[in-house]
Order: structure tokens, then C-alpha cells, then sequence
């Protein structure tokens, strides 16, 4: 609850929010950086 709570407070203020598994980043890390690489480039 606490983590929606501050990601739509993020997202009132501009921020894009992309959460990610710790595991993911640790175990597939070359696919997590195309996500965001992929985000951030709209």
C-alpha cells in the first residue's frame, strides 16, 4: 500500500514509475536495461 501510495504521488508530480524485481535485476540484467533503455525512449 505504502509503495502505490508513493508511486502515485511520483506520477502527480511528472515521474514515471517502473518497478522492477530485485531478482530480475540480478539474475536477466542485459534484459531489465533493454526495458528501461526501451521506456525511456518512448
Amino acid at each position: 500500500a505504502a509503495d502505490a501510495r508513493r508511486d502515485r504521488k511520483l506520477q502527480r508530480l511528472g515521474y514515471r514509475v517502473l518497478r522492477i524485481e530485485a531478482q530480475l535485476v540480478m539474475r536477466r540484467l542485459s534484459e531489465v536495461l533493454a526495458r528501461v533503455r526501451e521506456v525511456l525512449s518512448g
